[in-house]
């Protein structure tokens, strides 16, 4: 399937959850992430590395200075092979939709994959 090629990496799943919620699912290329979330035996929840609206961080100091005081933890798993977000697509909706463009090869996949010109 579409999402089994293409994670692990840039692509974010959104799916409903106990029949209502929506929610982002992401296994990211990074293995120090990965690895973290295989010791702890479950998903975690966090956010992006940078507030609404602001260009993503580039690095565990630039996430450092986005959310000092913020959150508990920062990782540094060195530089980010995407300066680009993720894709983020909305498997909830018929047909499925691209909510959010992500590096230009992911996109263009999905795209082609799903039969979405332009």
């Amino acid at each position: 399937s579409l999402i089994e090629d293409l994670m692990p990496g840039p692509i974010t799943a959104v799916m409903v959850v106990r029949g209502r919620d929506k929610v982002g699912f992401r296994i990211p290329e990074n293995n120090i992430t990965r690895q973290a979330v295989y010791a702890f035996s479950k998903p975690i929840g966090l956010s992006s590395a940078n507030c609404s609206y602001q260009m993503p961080a580039r690095g565990a100091q630039e996430a450092m200075d986005y959310l000092w005081g913020a959150v508990d933890l920062i990782i540094d798993g060195g530089s980010p092979v995407f300066c680009v977000p993720s894709l983020v697509l909305d498997l909830s909706l018929n047909p499925v939709a691209i909510l959010r463009a992500g590096p230009l090869f992911v996109t263009e996949e999905v795209k082609r994959r799903l039969g979405i010109s332009g």
